[in-house]
């Protein structure tokens, strides 16, 4: 053979070999770059040894197999706050086992070419934020282990191919919007599943007859918060194997089987909770040895609870609330003598049961419970005094009993409560002086008993005190100034039916969070306090049945947010302000005063049922429907009305040219159109939280030129994008008025999209375009890409034109979609999130892929909203150390309204127009969510350890 051929043969058969070991390589290196070109942010780096400066091998996340070297058979990437869609390439890494994207922000499909990973065993794609439907296509991976798909934004059916998954071990689907029989169709064939977390879904139908047999694997079954419904049939409780049920918020019925406890020995958790189950509680419940949870809440079960907890070491809390335990009997609470040995017990709760006789002395050896909730039962005796041994509490909730006795000064060695309600019972005697070491208190209600004595000023050292409720006792004396502290957080305080008498101390005006203020039915005097105007988030004001004197001071003006003021059978005196006329008021009672003077005519002096203003003699004109007689005339306006509207035509003039004047730059490419635009609009609506155009000026200047102008109404406070980005030491934009900002904005354009003859698009709704009355009052201005909708369905060329603000304009805009309603409300979930987040969506780190909305939605979903919310929005407010949930349920209710307005946000600014939410529907959630932030009504929940 020729020596040289030889030479080029040797050659070609070393190139192929290391060809062929390459070529493998080069396969799953493609596939992960095309994964990485996906990703649109990587906060943590994770991804920068991602290069081809080191091999595959050796990239953070990627594990390569043993057999075969070069191949990646683990990607994982979890906890990382990754965002992107996740490329269809991932297909191509054949020979992988694990997929593992846990807790990230992956958004779009789940690519269907996961399809192709036959070698596959564990997928994770827990917590991120995939749509659609669950690809058919996964059911070829027939090696899956674990499927894993639950806190995402999944919808449609089950693929009915998933039953194919015979070696299932782990399905979890839980927290997505996924509908169908999952038990009846898909998970009944899954002979190997082990754990069924299929929580907080649309699931319906039963669960199967045959389970008993079908799945004798199970050992942990979640399904609520589903609409499942029907019994439990008899071969589900031949699961020996269960240890965890969650069948909660569904609509089963029936009984339990009396041998549950025998039938079902491994159980550790048992929760039934907010269903129809009814009947007695079998006995053999307390067989359950190794039980560490009981949720039974919210059915119908009756009788006595024979229940013994003498053999469960391990339990840590037991839930019955809201049944029809117990027999008013004095053996009822006999079960809790029981829980002496249950030494890690932190949560026992009862309430809204017919559980009678007294609480045992026992209790006080219950050293780790943080959460005693027995209200609403028939409860009587005093309360024993071990139960103040109980040093860890955090919840103690006894109202609506029928306790007698004191209350022990013994209660100041709970220094860790949080919540403490005794309302409601027979206890007596004179309150505590020592509250001083209650730093952590966040409600006190004591109203409906029969204290007696004054109001401890020691009250005034709860620094952390929302709710102070004593209302409807027989306490005495003057309100202590200690009470007001300028560090109180009092949102609530209601004082009401009781002796208390004396002026309203000046330092009431320290109590900025205060949103209801009960104090009627006692004997305070004096003028009302005009410091009380300071206190400009109350939303519901009682001072009904005192004996206050004088006119309704004008410093009231800025209690803008009343929902619900009570002045009546008092002396007040004077003419009614007109300023209430103003005031989002639904019930307002001046009767039995002695007002005099015209009425208002607008606001809730049209509302019939909302106002009383009986015993008011004085009083005149007003609406027909009040049937006041008619006002005299004045004497002193004959002759003086032309004059005096003379000057305020002057004034007004003299007012335009100072005000609020935009004049058209006619240089600019369709100034003259958008000119004519905004006029044809403002020609047409009228509305509130519209701003209102005082002139129009069309001429030419002194050089010949032509000249446009719009004198608008004049807005005292500015714009909303001023006030968003605003120092912190000139003034903070509140919680509550960013709230009614919101809705001030929604209910503009609601007016627009469905409240005019012919529907108007705004185009341009940005912060800047939203202007801030005296009253704080938003009006929504410059018209100037103001489209009718019928005309830009007819002509589409006009829409294509349409812009709008880069970062607030709709997406589908910028492809040459027509203008819709859709686009608006785009706009406005951006305005939206930028009140609450206070980022420009133009700023700097919106960027290559990055928007508001996804930074948004990926903090709600990743509960890391406390991380990126406006910081100024909680700074009267506190931090506890851990995660966002148990912020919520311990600082602050602030947090939960900022992540329901949010939420809504993220939903008006969705990609697709069709997926977003209707402006009326945004307006109906805010005023839930304004609602839940004034009242605050619902008691502070313990946290689950």
């Amino acid at each position: 053979m020729n020596p040289k051929f030889t030479f080029v043969f040797i050659l070609l058969i070393h190139f192929l070999c290391l060809f062929h070991s390459v070529f493998p390589f080069t396969v799953d290196h493609v596939a992960l770059v095309a994964i990485k070109s996906r990703i649109t942010l990587d906060p943590r780096g994770v991804l920068n040894t991602w290069n081809n400066s080191l091999p595959v091998c050796e990239w953070e996340g990627v594990t390569c197999g043993t057999k075969h070297p070069h191949r990646v058979v683990g990607l994982n990437l979890p906890n990382n706050n990754l965002v992107g869609t996740l490329s269809p390439y991932v297909g191509n890494l054949s020979f992988l086992h694990v997929l593992n994207l846990y807790n990230n922000s992956f958004r779009g499909h789940i690519p269907p070419q996961i399809g192709n990973l036959l070698r596959l065993r564990s997928l994770q794609l827990v917590k991120n934020t995939f749509e659609g439907e669950i690809p058919a296509n996964v059911s070829r991976c027939l090696n899956l282990k674990q499927l894993q798909l639950s806190g995402n934004n999944l919808g449609g059916f089950i693929p009915s191919q998933l039953s194919l998954l015979t070696k299932l071990q782990v399905l979890s689907l839980s927290y997505n919007r996924l509908k169908g029989d999952i038990l009846n169709k898909v998970a009944i064939n899954l002979t190997s599943l082990q754990i069924l977390l299929a929580s907080n879904n649309s699931f319906h139908g039963s669960i199967p007859d045959n389970i008993g047999v079908a799945l004798q694997n199970l050992a942990y079954i979640y399904i609520s918060g589903n609409k499942m419904s029907g019994i439990i049939p008899p071969s589900f409780y031949n699961l020996s194997r269960l240890q965890q049920v969650s069948l909660e918020k569904n609509k089963f019925h029936g009984t339990l089987p009396l041998d549950i406890g025998f039938r079902l020995p491994q159980l550790t958790a048992f929760f039934i909770g907010k269903n129809s189950f009814h009947g007695n509680l079998p006995t053999s419940l307390s067989n359950l040895t190794q039980l560490e949870q009981l949720g039974l809440y919210s059915n119908k079960f009756t009788g006595k609870f024979i229940f013994s907890a003498r053999n469960m070491p391990n339990l840590l809390f037991v839930e019955v609330n809201s049944n029809y335990l117990g027999t008013r009997e004095a053996d009822d609470l006999s079960f809790l003598q029981t829980f002496a040995n249950c030494s890690k017990l932190y949560r026992l709760e009862a309430s809204f049961n017919n559980f009678g006789g007294i609480l045992p002395a026992s209790l006080g050896n219950l050293s780790e419970l943080t959460v005693f909730n027995f209200p609403y039962n028939k409860i009587s005796g005093s309360i024993p005094s071990s139960l103040y041994n109980l040093i860890n509490l955090r919840v103690l909730g006894l109202q609506g009993n029928q306790f007698t006795g004191n209350l022990s000064p013994q209660i100041q060695k709970l220094t860790k409560l949080e919540l403490f309600d005794y309302n409601d019972n027979y206890l007596s005697g004179t309150l505590p002086n020592s509250w001083g070491n209650f730093s952590h208190l966040s409600e006190v209600n004591l109203a409906n008993n029969r204290f007696e004595g004054t109001i401890p000023s020691s009250l005034g050292s709860c620094n952390n005190l929302l709710y102070l409720t004593i209302s409807n006792n027989r306490l005495s004396g003057t309100l202590p100034p200690q009470l007001f502290q300028a560090s109180s957080m009092l949102v609530e305080l209601g004082l009401s039916y009781n002796q208390l008498q004396g002026v309203i101390p000046v330092e009431i005006e320290q109590l900025r969070n205060l949103v209801v203020l009960d104090m009627s039915g006692n004997s305070f005097l004096g003028k009302l306090p005009t410091t009380l105007g300071s206190c400009n988030e109350l939303v519901e004001l009682h001072m009904g049945e005192n004996l206050f004197t004088g006119f309704i001071p004008q410093s009231f003006k800025s209690l803008t947010g009343l929902r619900v003021l009570n002045l009546s059978h008092n002396k007040l005196s004077g003419p009614i302000p007109r300023f209430l006329e103003n005031f989002p008021l639904v019930g307002l009672d001046l009767s039995f005063d002695n007002f005099e003077g015209e009425i208002p005519r607008k606001g809730v002096f049209m509302n019939l049922s909302g106002l009383k203003i009986l015993g008011n003699n004085k009083i005149c004109g007003g609406i027909l429907e009040h049937h006041l007689p008619t006002c005299p005339p004045n004497n002193d306006s004959k002759g003086k009305g032309s004059k005096l509207s003379v000057v305020v035509i002057v004034i007004i003039a003299v007012a335009s040219l100072v005000a609020a004047v935009k004049v058209i730059n006619l240089e600019e490419r369709g100034a003259a159109k958008s000119f004519m635009a905004e006029c044809e609009t403002l020609r047409s609506i009228r509305h509130r939280n519209l701003l209102k155009i005082v002139t129009v000026c069309s001429s030419t200047d002194f050089q010949g030129n032509d000249f446009k102008a719009l004198v608008y109404e004049f807005m005292t406070n500015g714009s909303l994008h001023q006030w968003i980005f605003m120092d912190a030491r000139v003034r903070i934009l509140s919680l509550l008025h960013r709230v009614d900002i919101a809705i001030d904005v929604a209910s503009a354009l609601d007016y627009l999209h469905n409240g005019c003859g012919t529907p108007i698009i705004h185009c341009d709704l940005k912060p800047s375009n939203i202007l801030l009355d005296n009253d704080m009052v938003a009006h929504v201005g410059d018209f100037g890409l103001a489209r009718f909708l019928l005309r830009a369905t007819a002509n589409n060329s006009s829409s294509i034109a349409v812009k709008g603000t880069v970062g607030y304009a709709a997406p589908e805009y910028g492809l040459g979609s027509m203008v819709s309603k859709e686009g608006d409300v785009y706009s406005f979930g951006i305005v939206l999130l930028e009140m609450m987040i206070s980022k420009s969506p133009t700023g700097e780190m919106f960027e290559r892929g990055l928007n508001l909305h996804n930074y948004a939605n990926s903090a709600a979903l990743s509960d890391q909203l406390v991380n990126i919310i406006d910081p100024r929005l909680l700074e009267n407010g506190g931090t506890s150390e851990g995660n966002e949930g148990e912020i919520l349920t311990e600082v602050h209710r602030k947090h939960k309204c900022i992540r329901s307005i949010i939420e809504i946000g993220v939903k008006c600014s969705m990609e697709s127009p069709q997926d977003r939410m209707k402006i009326e529907d945004a307006i109906g959630e805010l005023q839930v969510t304004k609602d839940a932030l004034l009242k605050q009504l619902h008691v502070i929940r313990a946290k689950r350890v």
